[in-house]
């Protein structure tokens, strides 16, 4: 166990697959870390508010219906509380284009999906930990 249950961080984990969101999840609950769900960038803003002192990192897709990852990046850098929010784009967009407008949108970091190992590292990281 990577983290005392009471003391470990929480993610944000947004993603329109019900299939790909469970292997996230399991994914970060396997590191012993907590995790709140979203099934589309709207959830996750509306989660984020609820959340706003609690969520350390925030992993999203970026194709996604009622709000994409590209929106809800973009509304959590224009938030003052957010703005050093890290933010891992969890997606199998991974042209050139797509990874320039994610970060013109304040994507912390672009990760394809899943290598699991990266994603990790990229995770940690921002949690301020070495990875496992």
């Amino acid at each position: 166990m990577r983290f005392d249950a009471d003391k470990a961080p929480l993610i944000l984990l947004a993603d329109d697959s019900d299939f790909f969101r469970a292997q996230v999840k399991r994914c970060i609950e396997q590191e012993s870390l907590k995790v709140i769900e979203a099934f589309n960038g709207e959830m996750a803003w509306q989660l984020l508010q609820k959340h706003a002192d609690n969520v350390r990192v925030v992993v999203t897709d970026i194709d996604m219906p009622e709000m994409t990852g590209i929106e809800l990046a973009k509304a959590i850098r224009s938030d003052p509380r957010f703005t050093s929010l890290p933010v891992i784009a969890l997606t199998s967009l991974s042209d050139s284009e797509n990874i320039e407008i994610g970060k013109i949108a304040g994507i912390s970091d672009y990760q394809i999906k899943l290598d699991r190992d990266r994603f990790l590292e990229s995770l940690y990281r921002f949690l301020g930990e070495t990875s496992p």
